[in-house]
């Protein structure tokens, strides 16, 4: 196993280790712990931790860090996301509540400085790098940790829901048609659709076929084709939905992971129709409510569609900004 860096901060009877998948449960403890703390809820699983750890491009030596404390046991966690064009780095962390004020924040914040800092030289030459992590709006605790450490709270994230009581069929674009994927066939077509759909959007990365099918399907248990929803015009792809039949945190609850319309199909009533498609899916399945997550100053104003919808706020993130290097330097 790879070195990592050991910060000289963390408190005394305290060291610093990569994972181990059969860290995952013990991971989870905490990861819940400290979601009950800041939102009295929780919202990730033990598959939503393994997706990102058994990544085929991830290396759990160099990109996830444990505490473990004197008595043996976990009592933090955080992980790093990077993607070209290497501009932006995200992170999340997580320090059990009993290991609070302890010194344990700042230790991380450290590490994943250096280790971003170490990697932004493959960042384009006078392109402005960042740190970003996010906190829930209610998590105070954590937002006072950030801010002693340089960051800055720049965007609000929402997830939002609706209840199936009342759900009407959509009403569909003249030439447009809705389908579900046919695997082994779509998929391509269905990844260049959410990427060209997707890059207006605040802090898009590129996503490769392979990350794109990974994320989507592989990881995705008992993978269901008939909850991606394709709006068609002839052999086009303009618009999807691709939705998650639960998410945790949510009971009863379908997910839109990802709505998106090519822009050269946007003001015909796409979005509409396909949103509306999945409540509809959803509802005859069984579902009480729809959930999914956008941002709450969506450029392209995905945000107003789904209150448009019927759609409400149910919860909101901070997303915490450090500059690293300015424009132009």
């Amino acid at each position: 196993m790879t070195a990592q860096v050991i910060s000289t901060r963390l408190p005394a009877g305290y060291t610093i280790r990569a994972p181990r998948i059969d860290d995952v449960a013990e991971v989870l403890q905490v990861v819940h712990a400290r979601s009950i703390a800041d939102t009295g809820s929780t919202s990730t699983s033990a598959d939503d931790i393994l997706m990102y750890w058994q990544e085929p491009e991830r290396n759990l030596d160099e990109d996830d860090w444990l505490v473990i404390g004197p008595d043996g046991r976990i009592s933090a966690f955080m992980e790093l996301y990077e993607y070209a064009p290497y501009t932006t780095f995200e992170f999340d962390h997580y320090v059990h509540p009993d290991a609070e004020n302890l010194g344990i924040e700042s230790a991380l914040f450290e590490i994943i400085e250096t280790r971003a800092r170490r990697e932004m030289h493959r960042a384009p030459d006078g392109e402005r790098v960042v740190l970003h992590t996010f906190s829930p709006s209610t998590a105070r605790y954590r937002q006072r940790q950030l801010e002693a450490a340089g960051f800055s709270h720049i965007r609000d994230g929402l997830q939002m829901l609706i209840d199936l009581d009342d759900v009407q069929a959509p009403t569909l674009p003249v030439g447009i048609n809705i389908r579900w994927l046919i695997r082994d066939r779509d998929e391509r077509a269905v990844w260049e659709a959410a990427e060209a759909s997707w890059q207006d959007m605040w802090g898009f990365a590129p996503m490769s076929f392979e990350e794109f099918c990974y994320f989507r399907i592989e990881s995705v248990r008992d993978f269901d084709p008939t909850l991606w929803h394709l709006a068609t015009e002839g052999d086009d792809i303009a618009g999807v939905a691709l939705c998650l039949p639960e998410k945790e945190g949510f009971p009863e609850t379908g997910w839109v992971s990802l709505l998106g319309v090519r822009r050269e199909y946007r003001g015909r009533g796409v979005g509409m129709a396909l949103l509306k498609h999945a409540f509809s899916d959803f509802q005859r399945r069984g579902y009480k409510h729809v959930g999914l997550g956008v941002d709450a100053s969506s450029i392209t104003g995905a945000d107003r569609l789904y209150r448009n919808a019927g759609m409400r706020e149910v919860k909101r993130e901070f997303i915490y900004e450090k500059v690293l290097r300015e424009a132009g330097t």
